[in-house]
């Protein structure tokens, strides 16, 4: 016999909290909406050539390899703050959308283009990892763990079809659309929003005292499996930029790195 549910259980929609599924669609659109204005942005801004943007394009896919490292950020941070996912995926949105600002207003050149794009897929691939953490604990949490993430994913398509019906609109056949570095400063409009929301209801993490004596002590994996893993990852990398180490790129690769050093120092 099925054990009797209660009107709160019957009255429950979703398995997720409202808020996290919120923060998935507002990611998804953020992700999908600038699309064509960034297409536009490098032919016509930064006039970048064709075949250097086959390898802009690969390169912006190399943050989301270092997604361990977003976690590892998060986990060295709940000593310090409550809400560790919290307060990285608000710093991570934030810088995120400041980024898209730059891009539209100060980014001229190829090396500009390649440096802040990098910069913000970072951010973007932290906000991200923070997210799949949080569904991962509800999941473990709740009796039906593929609700969970299929409301997620159901999310996540209900913000992308948004951002592909708000092109539409936008780019409809004849009429002239807006700038493109208009549209792209306008991507930060729906970042803070998401910011606002996670600051505002947390991640589904319960508040906790700072400091290393109140944390709870998870069961970490081997050190020979973050290893391998690392390498893995790295593995992943080097598919993804080993066209673009060509002595041409030099200039290039010295803003990237200057990018992240500035980055690294400001951590």
């Amino acid at each position: 016999l099925r054990p009797a549910r209660s009107p709160s259980d019957e009255r429950r929609w979703v398995e997720l909290p409202v808020g996290l599924l919120a923060l998935y669609a507002l990611n998804a659109l953020a992700d999908s909406f600038p699309l064509t204005a960034m297409s536009q942005w490098l032919n016509s801004v930064i006039e970048m050539p064709q075949a250097t943007q086959s390898m802009f394009w690969a390169a912006t896919f190399v943050p989301y390899s270092f997604k361990p490292a977003y976690a590892w950020l998060s986990e060295a941070a709940a000593a310090y703050v409550p809400r560790p996912r919290a307060t990285v995926f608000v710093a991570a949105t934030l810088a995120e959308a400041g980024l898209y600002v730059l891009c539209a207003t100060r980014v001229t050149t190829c090396s500009g283009a390649f440096g802040a794009v990098l910069l913000r897929e970072m951010c973007s691939a932290a906000a991200e990892m923070m997210l799949s953490a949080s569904l991962a604990e509800h999941a473990a949490r709740t009796e039906s763990a593929n609700r969970a993430q299929a409301e997620a994913s159901g999310a996540r398509w209900l913000g992308t079809i948004s951002a592909y019906l708000v092109s539409l609109a936008i780019y409809r056949c004849g009429s002239s659309a807006p700038p493109p570095r208009r549209i792209i400063a306008s991507t930060a409009a729906i970042l803070v929003p998401a910011a606002a929301i996670a600051a505002a209801v947390g991640l589904g993490e319960s508040r906790r005292d700072k400091g290393p004596s109140s944390r709870a002590s998870p069961s970490r994996p081997p050190p020979a499996v973050v290893a391998c893993l690392l390498v893995a990852q790295l593995a992943c990398a080097w598919v993804a930029v080993k066209d673009i180490l060509v002595v041409h790129h030099r200039a290039l690769w010295r803003a990237v790195l200057y990018a992240l050093a500035a980055t690294a120092g400001a951590a």
